[in-house]
């Protein structure tokens, strides 16, 4: 035998133990099918009465859970829009509230979305300030309003320049308790400033003067830029 015979009689082996594994393993894997599909068909269980292969069952138990999930989300979205009864309070930008979140407070002891939504119309934006003892809402302030603050600002220089800080604060011309009493909408007791300098911690109205001052673009979004 030639060499070259010899190679290609060892090829032709190689070649017929590729095909038996090839075999075998196709025997195996009918082999497995079939013992999975057997037991798919002996597996049984019980829906509605009837007697059902699990197959079957798994895609029914799939389907009612996926129906469980939608219904629960139609709930915490509130109540299913196909009800006839519901009565949605629609807003001009889209929006929709139920009845019950139209009512409810936004948050604890707090006004509720009907208020909250009639101030952002009086005011255009309103902005929420929490403190550890309370939330404010608060607005910017008005170019008439800043001009009148100024203006008794100015009669407070030439007429009471002397007097002591009591007396003066004593006159509700301090800016900063002015400001928040003019700006603050919630709580309503907080619209004077008696209220900033009894009622609250020391800082409070000057943290709410410096957020009002910033929503009322007295201070810009970044340095003046070169052109």
């Amino acid at each position: 035998m030639t060499m070259e015979e010899q190679k290609m009689e060892e090829q032709q082996s190689l070649f017929e133990m590729d095909e038996m594994k090839e075999a075998e393993s196709r025997v195996e894997g009918e082999k497995r099918l079939g013992e999975n599909v057997g037991a798919s068909t002996k597996a049984e269980a019980s829906f509605n009465g009837e007697r059902m292969p699990q197959l079957d069952v798994d895609l029914v138990a799939a389907a009612e859970l996926g129906k469980e999930i939608a219904e629960k989300k139609q709930i915490k979205d509130g109540v299913k829009e196909s009800d006839p009864e519901l009565q949605w309070i629609e807003l001009p930008d889209g929006r929709k509230f139920t009845p019950e979140e139209w009512t409810s407070p936004v948050f604890d002891d707090g006004p509720t979305r009907e208020m909250v939504e009639s101030w952002k119309q009086e005011h255009r934006k309103i902005y929420m300030v929490p403190f550890d003892f309370g939330t404010f809402i608060i607005r910017g302030l008005t170019r008439p309003e800043y001009r009148s603050i100024q203006e008794e600002k100015a009669k407070l220089t030439e007429t009471g320049k002397q007097e002591p800080l009591e007396e003066r604060l004593a006159k509700k011309f301090d800016n900063e308790e002015l400001i928040s009493a003019i700006c603050t909408i919630w709580p309503p007791e907080a619209q004077n400033e008696e209220f900033f300098m009894e009622k609250v911690p020391a800082g409070t109205a000057g943290i709410l003067a410096e957020m009002i001052y910033d929503k009322s673009a007295f201070r810009a979004l970044t340095p003046p830029i070169a052109l």
